[in-house]
């Protein structure tokens, strides 16, 4: 069952409507009108298969969205220093992603024996 809601635009204007049905009890319905460019966006993703359905990539991008909201501010302030740091210490030690991995499997063979 489909209701309008005040400003929420019409499908003609290229969006996609996502909702989940109402009957199933762990989950509400809501509808969301996106720009023509993000609904193809989401076509896509369906269509290669990296989701089974519209639902579910909007499932995915307000869980990841959650994920960034709830950093903790000096986490991030913290993560940034670091990063600052890193650069400002000149180049890394190793050359090459390949170097690296065979850094860390030497590593964990010793901590394995």
């Amino acid at each position: 069952m489909a209701r309008r809601t005040k400003g929420f635009g019409s499908h003609g204007e290229g969006g996609i409507v996502i909702a989940r049905e109402a009957n199933m009890t762990d989950t509400s319905e809501l509808h969301i009108i996106l720009k023509p460019a993000i609904a193809d966006a989401v076509r896509q993703a369906v269509a290669r298969g990296e989701y089974a359905s519209d639902s579910e990539v909007i499932v995915a991008a307000v869980l990841e969205w959650r994920l960034r909201r709830a950093l903790d501010p000096a986490d991030a302030d913290a993560v940034g220093r670091l990063w600052d740091e890193g650069l400002a210490s000149g180049p890394g030690r190793f050359g090459s992603m390949d170097e690296i991995k065979q850094a860390a499997r030497r590593r964990l063979v010793l901590e394995q024996s």
